[in-house]
This record gives C-alpha cells, structure tokens and sequence, in this order.
C-alpha cells in the first residue's frame, strides 16, 4: 500500500511542476510578444542604413520616423517596418542603384511581393505606410534586399519602398 501511495504523490508533484511551468511559459509569452517598436540598433535598420552608405548617404541624414514589429510568433511569422526621412534622396541616387526598380514597372514576381507586404502594413493597420496602389506609380521605386517564394506565392519579402519626392523610404519585412 506504501509503494503507490508514494508513486501517486510522486506523479502529482510531477503534474503540478509541468502545470506550474506551461503557465510561466505561456505568462511570459504574452508579457515579451506584441506589437513594439524598433530602435537605431535594430538589424533592419542597420541595413537600411548600409544600403544608403552605398549611395553616399551618411547615417546622420536619415531620421527614424516611424515603426512596428511584432514579435514572439510560435510559427517563426514576423513583422517588422519603419518609414525613415532622408535628406538628400533623391530619383538619380536611387535610379544609379542596381535592383532598384520604379513603382509602374515592377516584374511579376516583385509586385506579388509587394502586395504580400502592402496588404498587411498599407491596407490600414498602419497610417504611415504607403498603400499598395500609391507604389504602382512612377513617383515610387522598390529595392528587394530578399524574396523567398514558392510557387509563385510570397513565403517572405523584405523591401525597401522609396519616395524621393518626400525624401521617405519605408522598410517592410514580413514572414508568413
């Protein structure tokens, strides 16, 4: 009778450990997983400000405006954008960029992508962004740094949307 009382005790300490610990798990999940923004420091942005190096743009003319990521999705998705102001931008700096290429003439596979994007950061949930139709026009350009897609479906874009009208350009990667 001593051994499975023993064993029945056991099993519930046990129990109680893995229940206490999911709990934690799923807590903190929530407390570090969201909406956020991102900083100067962010590997996004230290990108941007490299590929703008290349165009002889130095880091103290481009200004963080605004941001989103979000974060701590189970599946591996994310999300991250910014919008940067900077000074100088202008069409025969970016035109002079290989893989540069103006809103009204994107390839097939590029303008799947940026709708991919545009439909979660310009169709509304943010203000700041451009919509989809807005970069279909000359005043735009689109820089692919990466595009992942299988069968002819976006897995995952990261691009850079200029408007040196406004001297803007806005970063977007998304992973679904």
């Amino acid at each position: 009778m001593m051994p499975g009382f023993i064993l029945k005790k056991f099993l519930l300490f046990v129990g109680g450990f893995f229940v206490i610990f999911y709990a934690a798990f799923f807590l903190l999940l929530l407390l570090y997983s969201g909406p956020g923004e991102i900083d100067e420091e962010d590997y996004a942005y230290q990108l941007v400000t490299n590929w703008f190096a290349g165009l002889q743009i130095p880091q103290n003319q481009i200004e963080l405006i605004d941001s989103y990521t979000l974060s701590g999705a189970w599946s591996g998705d994310g999300e991250a954008g910014f919008s940067v102001r900077v000074s100088g931008l202008n069409e025969a700096l970016i035109t002079g960029h290989d893989g540069v290429v103006r809103g009204d003439s994107l390839t097939a596979e590029l303008d799947n992508a940026l709708e991919f994007v545009a439909d979660l950061y310009g169709g509304g949930e943010l203000n700041w962004f451009p919509r989809y139709q807005e970069v279909l026009t000359p005043e735009y350009y689109v820089y692919p740094f990466t595009l992942d897609v299988f069968d002819n479906t976006t897995d995952s874009a990261r691009l850079l949307i200029l408007h040196p009208a406004d001297a803007m350009a806005y970063f977007v990667y998304v992973k679904i």
